[in-house]
């Protein structure tokens, strides 16, 4: 049974709450004001969720929660106030508040604000024995990659799927946003149908029909009613692409759809209660778009309960062997042709390139070499030249390449990325050391000085002279 502690100074909405929590299965417990919430009671009482009147005497609950959230941050505060606003609602959240409920509590209101609670409460808690275990996973709903910031979060989708809670996913274009969207939707359970909306891709006098519906006759060519996205996703999930590049005005009114989960189409009078998880994406900074005041700061509140943020794949580059492979292969199974593999020479290319399109831009970029080869296989001289000669300006091979990284950052040892760059040249001259000296400006007794001190397999690969 979950404990939910509630403090107000009116013993009327104490008996309310307690009774409403009681029907919904959880244990209550309440205090009278801000003063007795202390934190030997919430260490005591472990409580799931808090909920506190915004104004009280003595002890206000924006001091309480001010005071005690920095030492629980991970209990959710639910703010109660008879002067409901966004104003006062924004500076709660500020303050660290997870939710706010206007006075006089709506069962419904406090079923829905208190269960969300419960359920972040649950999954901290995972969260918390997930951080003790390390996986291993390099494949998850589609996704690629062994990496452990690619590890951190499966391990979040896996945790917060199961909730309603919104999530906001952020990264570079091409980073794989829609996977994680999907994947969240998948883990999640739900019967519905994940409906895909991008909202940077819809005209702005077009955007509240597509997102709520309109009925017929609602504006000029609307000759019949239509069901929007939200009302499509119902017992499922919307996934709004893009999300930044929503207008102000329909900002506003995805927050109250968001506050108060019902819908208005255009051009009807009918709410329309939807049960649908709320997943957005954005390849800008929300929080700048903010700043510029392009965005709502209330609304990326609202949203961003869950922050997932993709790492851009320059910055997992051990990842890009698994997604080549994944990537070949495919290709190759859909036009029967044998699977051989990228060669080493240009996965040491592919592995310098920063990928600026990221996933994308490797996908297609495969996919094109196989296609117009059609051998199974990728080499070096199959690689496009802008990639290439990009790749020669870009990073030293990843040392985890040959089997000695651990996945993480390194920083390698000048003597041993100046000896990969000779071995380099080397092998690309064929062997011959003083082509290699040439074309690299050093003198061949530089090269033959340092190659002395590889070991014997390497020289012999490399076809340095004993």
């Amino acid at each position: 049974m979950e404990k939910v502690i509630v403090v107000d100074d009116d013993t009327a909405i104490l008996r309310f709450a307690a009774f409403h929590l009681k029907r919904m299965g959880c244990d209550p417990v309440e205090l009278s004001d801000g003063a007795a919430l202390t934190p030997e009671v919430i260490t005591a009482e472990r409580p799931s969720a808090i909920l506190i009147d915004m104004l009280m005497p003595g002890r206000s609950g924006l001091d309480t929660l001010e005071a005690l959230h920095p030492s629980f941050e991970s209990v959710p505060f639910i703010m109660m106030t008879a002067h409901g606003s966004i104003e006062t609602a924004v500076e709660a959240m500020r303050r660290g508040a997870f939710d706010f409920i206007s006075k006089p509590l709506d069962p419904t209101r406090l079923e829905i604000a208190v269960n969300h609670a419960i359920r972040t409460t649950q999954m901290s808690r995972k969260l918390a024995e997930l951080a003790t275990s390390a996986r291993g996973r390099n494949e998850y709903h589609g996704m690629v990659g062994g990496n452990e910031s690619m590890r951190k979060i499966y391990d979040t989708i896996e945790v917060v799927a199961p909730s309603n809670a919104t999530a906001l996913i952020t990264g570079e274009s091409g980073t794989g946003k829609e996977l994680v969207a999907r994947a969240l939707h998948s883990v999640s359970g739900r019967k519905g149908h994940l409906i895909e909306v991008n909202c940077g891709a819809i005209p702005s006098e077009l955007i509240e029909s597509e997102l709520f519906g309109h009925e017929k006759g609602a504006f000029t060519g609307a000759s019949a009613r239509r069901t929007g996205a939200a009302e499509n996703a119902d017992g499922g999930s919307l996934f709004l692409d893009e999300i930044c590049e929503l207008p102000l005005n329909m900002q506003v009114k995805l927050l109250r759809f968001l506050q108060e989960r019902y819908i208005q189409r255009v051009g009807g009078n009918e709410k329309i209660t939807i049960d649908a998880r709320i997943i957005s994406a954005t390849k800008k900074d929300p929080l700048e778009e903010v700043r510029a005041g392009r965005f709502r700061d209330d609304l990326f509140y609202r949203l961003n309960v869950i922050p997932i943020h993709i790492p851009p794949l320059r910055l997992r580059a051990d990842d890009i062997p698994a997604l080549c492979d994944r990537f070949l292969r495919r290709i190759c199974e859909e036009n029967g042709v044998p699977f051989k593999g990228v060669r080493p020479d240009a996965m040491e290319i592919l592995m310098r390139h920063t990928w600026p399109g990221n996933i994308r831009e490797l996908k297609n970029t495969i996919e094109r070499i196989a296609i117009m080869n059609r051998s199974g296989s990728v080499t070096a001289a199959m690689i496009p030249e802008s990639i290439v000669e990009e790749a020669k300006k870009n990073r030293p091979l990843p040392v985890s390449l040959s089997g000695s990284g651990s996945g993480a950052e390194e920083i390698i040892p000048f003597e041993q990325v100046k000896r990969e760059t000779f071995e380099r040249a080397v092998r690309i001259c064929g062997g011959n050391v003083v082509e290699a000296a040439k074309k690299l400006g050093v003198g061949y007794n530089t090269i033959y000085r340092l190659m002395k001190n590889t070991p014997q397999d390497n020289r012999r690969r490399t076809h340095i002279p004993d």
